[in-house]
C-alpha cells in the first residue's frame, strides 16, 4: 500500500522493520527451545495413591505426555510418567514426589 501512494522511505522502513523483527524472534524462538525439557519419570509408588501422586505431577505446571502403570511383583505399582515443561520445574517435581509418603523411590533413567 505504502509503494501504491508513493511513500517509498515509509515501504522500505516498514520492510526492514519486520525482517529485524523476524529474524529476533527466530532467536527467541532458539531461546525458549533450550529452556522446555523432556523428562522420563519411573515411580515406584503405593497403588492406592496413583491419582494423588498424578495429582502432586499436574500441580508443578508440567504437561503430562504419556502415563503407562504396571504391577510387578512385590506391593508397589509403577508408573512411568513422561513430561515436559520448564527445566526448573523438573527439579521441582522431583523434590515434591521424593518427599511424597506414597512414594517409595523416583528416577529419570538418566
Amino acid at each position: 500500500m505504502a509503494l501504491g501512494s508513493h511513500a517509498y522511505v515509509e515501504a522500505i522502513g516498514t520492510a526492514v522493520l519486520v525482517v529485524l523483527v523476524l529474524h529476533g524472534l527466530g532467536f527467541v524462538e532458539v531461546y525458549l527451545a533450550r529452556q522446555v525439557a523432556r523428562t522420563r519419570l519411573t515411580i515406584h509408588a503405593r497403588p492406592e495413591a496413583i491419582e494423588e501422586i498424578m495429582d502432586a505431577v499436574r500441580r508443578t505446571g508440567l504437561d503430562i505426555i504419556t502415563c503407562t502403570r504396571r504391577q510387578e511383583a512385590g506391593p508397589d505399582a509403577i508408573l512411568e510418567v513422561e513430561v515436559r515443561g520448564l527445566r526448573r520445574l523438573h527439579a521441582q517435581v522431583m523434590t515434591a514426589l521424593i518427599h511424597h509418603p506414597a512414594v517409595r523411590s523416583v528416577s529419570t533413567g538418566e
